[in-house]
C-alpha cells in the first residue's frame, strides 16, 4: 500500500460524529453494567459457577482467581484443598458488609466465599501441551504462550526479572507470527487452484478471510485475553481497510480500533493488559517514520529496543520489580520470534519435551516504582508527540534515559 493512501476519515466533522456515536454507545453499555452491578451488590449472597484460572499460596492461606461469564474476582481460603486450577466450581460469595465498587465490578474484585462443588473440565489442547513436559514451570510457560493460561507467582517473578512479561501475555506479537505461518502455509495451494480455476479472485481477500476466521477460532480457544482481543481487532479492521485502500499506519487507525473494541466491551477500559497492548502499538507508530526507510534488520532492532525503553516508565508504575537482566529483554524478544515458531512446530507433533526449560530462580532484583506525577506527565508528553510539538519525541528519549539511570540502585 502506498504512502499516499487516504486516511480513515476525511474531515474533522467525520471524526467528531464517530467520537460522539462511540461515547453514546459506551454510555449505554455502562448503564447496562451499572444496573447489573446494583442487582449484584443488593444481595447478601451470590452463587456463581466460575472457572478457577489461578491458585497460589500466600502466607497461611490460598488465593484463588476465578472467572465467570461476566465477572473476574479473587477469593481466599484457609482450607487444605487440592489444586483447582482449570476446574469449574459452584461458589457462594458473601457480599454483606463487603464493599465492591463499580470499577471493581468491571475489572476484578475480592469477595469472601465458600466453594460448594468442583467439576473437572477437560481441556484437550492444554492436556496435550502439559503431557509433553515433566517440569511444572515448563508446563506453565508453554500453556501461557499458546493458550493464554495464567502462570504461578514463581514463574511470574522469573519473567519479570528478564523483562519478558509481554512475551508470556498473548498479544499482537504472537498473533502476527500465527498469521504469517497460516499465510505461508495456505498461499501455495491457493495459488495452485487460483491459476487454474479462479484467476479473477484476489489473494488478499480470500486468504485474508480464511486467516481471519482461523485466528478468530484461536481467540475463542484462548478465552479472549484482552491484549489478544486488541490485536485481533486491529488485524480484522486493518485487513478490511486495506481492501478499501485506506491507510492503517496512523494514530487515527489505532484510536478507531480501540474505540470499536471498547464499544463492543467497555470492560476493556479497565484491563491492564489491554492498556499495555495499546501503549506498545502507540509507541511503535511513533517511531515508524524514523525507521520507515531503514534496513529491515535495523528497523526490527530499533523498534524492539525503542518499545522496551519507552515502556519502562509505564510498566514500572504498575510493577516495581527491577533487575539488570531486564536489559536482555530486546534481544530475548527478537529471539523469541524464532523460538515461538520452533516451539509451535515441536508441540504440534508431540515433541515439545525437547524444549524443557531450566528457568533460573532467585535472581537478584530490587524495587522501583514510577512516581505518579512522573507517570502522568510522561503520558501527556507522549500524546504531544503525535503532532511533534516542541520536539517532544526527542524529549521523550531524554526523559527515558534519565529514568533508566534512576532504576539502578547505585545512584
Amino acid at each position: 500500500m502506498g504512502l499516499n493512501a487516504p486516511n480513515l476519515f476525511q474531515s474533522k466533522k467525520e471524526w467528531i460524529w464517530f467520537v460522539v456515536l462511540a461515547l453514546v454507545l459506551i454510555g449505554l453499555q455502562l448503564l447496562f453494567y451499572y444496573h447489573c452491578y446494583q442487582t449484584f451488590i443488593s444481595q447478601e449472597r451470590q452463587i456463581l459457577r466460575a472457572t478457577v484460572i489461578a491458585q497460589y499460596p500466600k502466607n497461611d492461606y490460598l488465593v484463588l482467581k476465578l472467572q465467570s461469564k461476566r465477572l473476574t474476582f479473587y477469593t481466599t481460603t484457609r482450607e487444605d484443598i487440592k489444586d483447582l486450577t482449570n476446574f469449574e466450581v459452584d461458589i457462594m460469595l458473601f457480599l454483606k458488609n463487603h464493599t465492591i465498587t463499580f470499577r471493581d465490578y468491571l475489572s476484578t474484585f475480592y469477595a469472601p466465599s465458600y466453594i460448594l462443588r468442583a467439576y473437572t473440565v477437560k481441556n484437550k489442547p492444554l492436556e496435550f501441551i502439559r503431557s509433553q513436559h515433566s517440569q511444572t514451570m515448563s508446563q506453565e510457560f508453554f500453556a501461557a504462550i499458546f493458550l493464554a493460561k495464567p502462570i504461578s507467582a514463581q514463574l511470574r517473578e522469573v519473567v519479570a526479572n528478564f523483562g519478558v512479561s509481554h512475551l508470556i501475555a498473548l498479544s499482537g506479537f504472537h498473533l502476527g507470527i500465527l498469521a504469517a505461518i497460516l499465510y505461508f502455509l495456505l498461499r501455495p495451494p491457493y495459488r495452485f487452484f487460483q491459476i487454474r480455476y479462479f484467476p479473477y479472485r484476489y489473494e488478499l481477500v480470500d486468504l485474508g478471510f480464511i486467516v481471519t476466521v482461523i485466528l478468530g477460532g484461536y481467540l475463542y480457544l484462548t478465552d479472549f485475553p484482552p491484549s489478544l482481543v486488541r490485536a485481533y481487532g486491529m488485524f480484522v479492521v486493518g485487513w478490511l481497510l486495506l481492501l478499501f485502500g485506506v491507510s492503517v499506519l496512523t494514530y487515527g487507525f489505532l484510536f478507531f480500533v480501540v474505540a470499536i473494541l471498547v464499544v463492543i466491551d467497555v470492560r476493556l477500559l479497565f484491563s491492564l493488559s489491554f492498556f499495555f497492548s495499546v501503549c506498545g502499538v502507540f509507541y511503535i507508530y511513533m517511531v515508524l517514520d524514523w525507521l520507515r526507510n531503514r534496513n529491515k534488520i535495523i528497523a526490527t532492532l530499533g523498534i524492539t529496543l525503542w518499545v522496551f525503553i519507552v515502556m519502562m516508565p509505564i510498566t514500572h508504575y504498575f510493577f516495581d520489580q527491577t533487575s539488570y537482566y531486564q536489559l536482555l529483554s530486546p534481544l530475548l524478544t527478537i529471539a523469541f520470534s524464532f523460538f515461538y515458531l520452533l516451539a509451535l512446530g515441536l508441540h504440534a507433533i508431540g515433541l515439545g519435551g525437547w524444549l524443557e526449560l531450566p528457568l533460573p530462580q532467585n535472581l537478584p532484583s530490587w524495587s522501583y516504582k514510577t512516581p505518579t506525577w512522573f507517570y502522568y506527565s510522561y503520558l501527556a508528553l507522549s500524546l504531544l508527540a503525535i503532532h511533534n510539538r516542541f520536539k517532544p519525541f526527542l524529549l521523550i528519549v531524554a526523559v527515558v534515559f534519565v529514568f533508566f539511570l534512576y532504576l539502578t540502585p547505585f545512584l
